[in-house]
């Protein structure tokens, strides 16, 4: 009863934080985050109760709140802008998990780009994207078509020159490499954006066992911890951020960890952290004789060097137009009609950050934006759009999101990186052998996966 109460009430809060950008309100004097105003509203409420009521429901409500940590995707809500955290836009539907992970939805749309124009082992470490400065006085002269070259070095020493270039790395490795990948830098209202959006991390720890061991009854096992001393020792505090274990199925159980403690989290073995949620597990359950897993598997988001955290949100002074921003294109001169360098991924997206779909569409609106340029040909047939024989990322928010446990191959740095949950996605005829997509051109997500068929 009492967590069913806080969470409503939690609920209504959070409600109330999304109208500051929705209906414009200004917020109390001195309150600018997510998590201050959350705790406001949690003190107003809990005062209203005898002191004896007021222990327990604060320990749910510090559980929702690091619950929700994992639903935006911020390890500290103090660091979501309170006027900003409306704008992003949820999408009606239920959720699914891919049983086989993201990429039985990246195998299929690999299937249209030959084999040999996806280069692998090709990170890129420097993108020189205003050289045509150097021959612009003879291109002008001479006048000829205009030509921007961008130049794109890898680290295994291949050199690239296009036309333009889609950028899609992930906003956590622009955050730690975009001052010395780019030549020229980026211009600093970019790189100020850049700065302004928070990009966290969310970790999963899978347990498997031999046996099962949670009753029938339970699917999930809530924690609620006493007030945690957040100058202790990280060894001695990390595991309190982990807010629940999840039944998937009968021997396997997952658990879900953000922020700073899930930083440490991924320095450590996989037998400790085993150790550590066996120790919780036996505790909370009161049962001396809960096992130990034959298999823990931890996510690294941070860790990965093309991905350097899960998936964005809008930090304490940021707005909508730092996204618009940083996906603003970029030109080589002024007067040029085609840019040298654009930009996608989830980070890219005002309303549908933080997801796959959002993602996927500021992927397709920077391609398309080439497409439609005055003198750009495109020879191909569009696979996204024509779906005639197509063969092909909160706790979540309910929209199509990638899983964080999806395959490394997922990881490479030509990848936008997403929410670590799959949404939106329904399930269609399970006796098809193959997956298949069919995707409409439209700005409708709702219909833009059509159907799904698993094997």
């Amino acid at each position: 009863a009492i967590l069913q109460e806080m969470y409503e009430v939690y609920s209504v809060f959070l409600k109330r934080c999304e109208e500051y950008f929705l209906c414009r309100y200004l917020p109390p004097e001195g309150v600018s985050s997510v998590g201050e105003h959350l705790r406001l509203e949690r003190d107003l409420y809990l005062q209203k109760l005898p002191e004896e009521q007021r222990k327990s429901r604060l320990l749910v409500f510090d559980y929702l709140m690091r619950r929700e940590t994992c639903i935006i995707g911020s390890g500290d809500l103090n660091a979501v802008d309170l006027m900003e955290i409306g704008s992003y836009t949820e999408l009606p539907g239920g959720n699914i998990s891919l049983p086989t992970g993201f990429s039985s939805i990246l195998g299929p749309l690999a299937k249209h780009v030959p084999p040999e124009k996806i280069l692998k082992g090709h990170a890129v470490s420097v993108v020189r994207w205003n050289n045509a400065a150097e021959d612009e006085t003879q291109l002008l002269g001479a006048q000829m078509e205009e030509k921007q070259k961008v130049e794109i070095l890898c680290d295994n020493g291949k050199v690239f020159y296009a036309d333009s270039v889609i950028c899609t790395v992930p906003l956590g490795v622009l955050k730690h490499s975009a001052k010395t990948m780019f030549q020229p830098p980026l211009p600093d209202n970019k790189m100020t954006s850049i700065e302004k959006l928070c990009y966290g991390t969310v970790d999963k720890i899978y347990l498997e066992y031999d046996r099962a061991f949670f009753t029938s009854e339970l699917s999930e096992l809530i924690l609620l911890w006493d007030k945690t001393d957040d100058t202790a020792d990280m060894a001695s505090r990390w595991y309190r951020k982990i807010y629940s274990f999840t039944k998937i199925n009968d021997t396997l159980l997952l658990g879900w960890i953000s922020g700073e403690e899930a930083k440490y989290m991924e320095t450590l073995s996989f037998e400790i952290v085993s150790e550590k949620c066996t120790e919780i597990l036996r505790l909370f359950l009161a049962d001396p004789f809960v096992p130990k897993p034959k298999r823990c598997i931890c996510t690294s988001w941070w860790s990965q060097p093309y991905s350097r955290g899960s998936y964005s949100s809008i930090g304490v002074g940021g707005s909508q137009l730092d996204i618009q921003t940083i996906a603003a294109p970029l030109y080589a001169q002024p007067h040029h009609t085609i840019p040298s360098l654009l930009f996608a991924g989830e980070h890219c997206h005002p309303s549908f950050y933080s997801t796959v779909h959002g993602a996927y569409l500021s992927g397709l609106d920077a391609a398309r934006y080439l497409c439609e340029l005055p003198g750009i040909v495109n020879t191909q047939q569009d696979p996204v759009t024509a779906a005639s024989d197509s063969s092909n990322s909160k706790q979540t928010r309910t929209q199509t999101s990638a899983d964080a446990d999806a395959d490394e191959e997922a990881r490479a740095p030509q990848t936008s990186s997403s929410r670590c949950e799959n949404k939106n996605v329904s399930q269609k005829d399970a006796s098809t052998s193959d997956l298949t997509l069919t995707v409409e051109g439209t700005a409708d997500l709702s219909s833009w996966l059509h159907g799904i068929s698993l094997n």
